[in-house]
Formats: C-alpha cells, sequence, structure tokens
C-alpha cells in the first residue's frame, strides 16, 4: 500500500486500472445472464432487478476505469460514485420481490399478508433510494461549495442507516416466516426452503456492504481536505487505500450478483404468482390471486392496509382458508410428504 496522495486525484489515491476493466466485463456478462434467465424462466417482474443492478455496478466500473486513466478528472468519479451507490438497493428490491413471490406461494405462513409485503418494502425502499441518491449526487461534487457536500454526505449517511435498518427488519420477518414455514414440515427441504436460505446469504452480504458504506461516509465526513492541506497521515485508511473498496463493496457484491445465477428462485416456484402450494405440501392449487383493488393513493398512504385490518374487511383476501385442505389434523401434518412441484421444476 502507498502512504501518499497523488496530487491532484478526486479518489484520494491512484486508482488501479486493470480490475475496474476485469470487473466492469463481469458484471456486463453477469446482467447479459440474467436477461436470459429472465427471459428462459419468464420472470422479468421477479429478478428484472437483477439486470438493472448488474447494469448499475457495470457503469460505474466503466466510470471508474475512465478516472484510473485521469485521476485529476471530476465527472469520472461523479459517475462511478453514483453508479455504486445506486446498484446495491436495487438487489434489495430483487430480495423483496422474491421473499413476497415466496409468500404468495406459501401465504398462510407469512406473518403479513403476502400482497402487502411486497408493496410496503418497495415503497420504503423507493424513498430511501431517493434519499440516498439525492445525497450521493451533491456528496460526488467535490468542486460544489462544502456546505452543499455536506448536506449531501449527511442524506446519503442517513440513506445507508434506514438501509441498513430495512435490512435488519427484512431479516428478522423472513426468519419468522422461515420458523413457520420450517415448523409446517410440508416444505421443509423443498424449493421455497431453499429460496429462503439464498435470501439470509443475500441479505447479509449487502447488509455488511451497507455498514462498510456507513463507516466510509462517516470517516470522509470527519476528514476536511481544506484544513488538512491533504496530510496522507491525516486521511481515514478506509478512504485512503482501496483495498477496503474491491474487499467490503466489488467482491461481496459480485459473489451475492453470480450467486442468483447458481440458485435462481424460479428453478422453485411457479411462473404464476397466483398458484399457492395448499396445506397438505403437494397440491398445488390457483387462486384468484393478490391484486390490491384500492385507490393507489391509499395504497401509497397505508400499504399494510391497517383500515382494512381494523375493519375486518381485509379478512376476505385469506381464500386459502376455504380450499379444502386447511383442516388438516397434526397427525397428516407432521408426515414427511414428497412435494411433488420440486421434481416437476428441476432444471
Amino acid at each position: 500500500m502507498v502512504d501518499t496522495v497523488p496530487d491532484g486525484s478526486v479518489w484520494f489515491y491512484d486508482p488501479n486500472r486493470i480490475a475496474p476493466i476485469v470487473l466492469a466485463a463481469v458484471f456486463g456478462a453477469s446482467g447479459l445472464v440474467h436477461a436470459w434467465q429472465c427471459y428462459r424462466y419468464k420472470c422479468w417482474k421477479l429478478t428484472g432487478w437483477a439486470v438493472a443492478g448488474a447494469a448499475a455496478y457495470c457503469g460505474s466500473f466503466v466510470a471508474r476505469a475512465f478516472g484510473a486513466a485521469d485521476y485529476k478528472g471530476l465527472t469520472a468519479y461523479v459517475v462511478h460514485f453514483n453508479f455504486v451507490f445506486a446498484a446495491p438497493p436495487l438487489f434489495e428490491l430483487l430480495n423483496y420481490g422474491i421473499l413476497a413471490r415466496v409468500a404468495y406461494y406459501l401465504p398462510y405462513h407469512c406473518p403479513i399478508h403476502p400482497g402487502r409485503l411486497r408493496t410496503t418494502f418497495t415503497t420504503l425502499a423507493t424513498i430511501i433510494e431517493v434519499l440516498g441518491g439525492y445525497g450521493a449526487y451533491y456528496a460526488s461534487k467535490r468542486n460544489e461549495p462544502e456546505g452543499e457536500q455536506a448536506i449531501g454526505r449527511g442524506c446519503l449517511l442517513a440513506s445507508l442507516v434506514l438501509q441498513t435498518i430495512l435490512i435488519a427488519v427484512f431479516l428478522a420477518l423472513t426468519s419468522v416466516f422461515h420458523v413457520r414455514v420450517r415448523r409446517a414440515r410440508s416444505a421443509r427441504g423443498s424449493g421455497p426452503d431453499s429460496v429462503i436460505w439464498v435470501l439470509y446469504a443475500s441479505s447479509l452480504l449487502i447488509l455488511t456492504r451497507t455498514v462498510f458504506r456507513v463507516v466510509d461516509i462517516v470517516n470522509l465526513a470527519a476528514f476536511n481536505p481544506k484544513k488538512n492541506d491533504f496530510d496522507p497521515s491525516l486521511v481515514p485508511a478506509i478512504v485512503r487505500f482501496e483495498w477496503p473498496f474491491y474487499v467490503f463493496e466489488a467482491s461481496i457484491m459480485l459473489v451475492n450478483q453470480l450467486m442468483l445465477h447458481v440458485a435462481h428462485p424460479r428453478r422453485h416456484l411457479p411462473e404464476d404468482n397466483a398458484v399457492y402450494l395448499a396445506q397438505d405440501g403437494m397440491t398445488e392449487l390457483k387462486g384468484p390471486g393478490f391484486k390490491d383493488n384500492r385507490n393507489w393513493c391509499l395504497i401509497l398512504m397505508d400499504p399494510l392496509d391497517l383500515i382494512g385490518l381494523f375493519k375486518g374487511t381485509d379478512k376476505s383476501m385469506k381464500f386459502w382458508q376455504n380450499n379444502g385442505f386447511s383442516e388438516l389434523s397434526e397427525n397428516s401434518r407432521d408426515q414427511p410428504t414428497r412435494v411433488q412441484h420440486r421434481q416437476r421444476r428441476k432444471r
């Protein structure tokens, strides 16, 4: 590690010239493979966010490659900075959608109504993403007044903290759902159970990256290059050296991206989200689906339908209670069953 800051470098170091090119190619190729998988499994609504996330990372590393050739140029740095902060929330949206799809398939085990789960997390994640996008733009503009940069760093830090909290809540909800699935035993060891384990791994990877970025932004905000005259000894190590970025951002998110290729959720879930697994763990039924017929303004303001819960009008959506399989005895429920759909969809 070189303990000096190159004169005029907006990166605080001399960026590696080879790694960004390699990673841009890998993320770009991964995005194309994800697009092919979306086409093959007909699941653009389910895993299309993986394509968008790969494209964002590819764009960020292309910009970083240009920045490595001219480390004094601000444009490449700004483009890289904004793309690299925009990509992980897209993978969070992907995870929220996958959990919702598993909940569609096993609706009677979900702590909240499956039709509300995706709406709630997507709405909150979108608000956080807008806040983070605003913060990333102004935090990366090194030629702007220090006051505007400070506001940008503050907004970006707030969005990262909120992302951390939202991921923690998501993991808690996933755990409750998973415990219910495991206790029922009808779906244990089946495809949905495998998908949930992948969600754990993906969420923990993104959480690790987000915590790293919180520490990074806090250290960046604490260092004022104008007051410290670019003294390398005063620049925090997490900012001064390039390796933390490749260890805690690039490699982690690349593992997350590649993991979704190998353990693609559509291999274990039906194409139609109206299809769900009956309580016997063997029979697949097609229900009416989970379309929310409320006004879109009401959906945005009350994604959990607390009004419907209070009035009791949400009970009509629990269609699985009247499918003829909901009154199974405990003895029959404890018997291990072979999930027939698993063999049919194995590819």
